[in-house]
């Protein structure tokens, strides 16, 4: 693993169990878009964890067209995975 601005970054870009479940559940309320991670660009240890995910979003509605985004999760230590940020790549 390599440290970057604070950022750790994993030599492979591969998803874990316990980042998809992040992921879950920081978007469990989100509706109109499935939202499937593709790979993990890093982490970062605050007062929880910071993920930064390359996801697959695509809108649910016919015809939709899937975007790659970088989508950006908090974790608090003992409260529930927030959604902070995706930006379309």
């Amino acid at each position: 693993m390599t440290k970057v601005g604070g950022w750790t970054i994993p030599e492979t870009p591969e998803i874990t169990e316990d980042v998809r479940k992040v992921l879950k559940e920081a978007v469990s309320g989100l509706d109109g878009s499935r939202i499937e991670p593709f790979a993990l660009l890093g982490t970062q240890i605050v007062a929880g964890v910071n993920y930064k995910l390359v996801c697959k979003v695509t809108p649910v509605i016919p015809d939709a067209e899937t975007k790659l985004s970088i989508v950006t999760i908090y974790k608090p230590l003992t409260e529930k995975a927030e959604l902070k940020d995706i930006t379309d790549i």
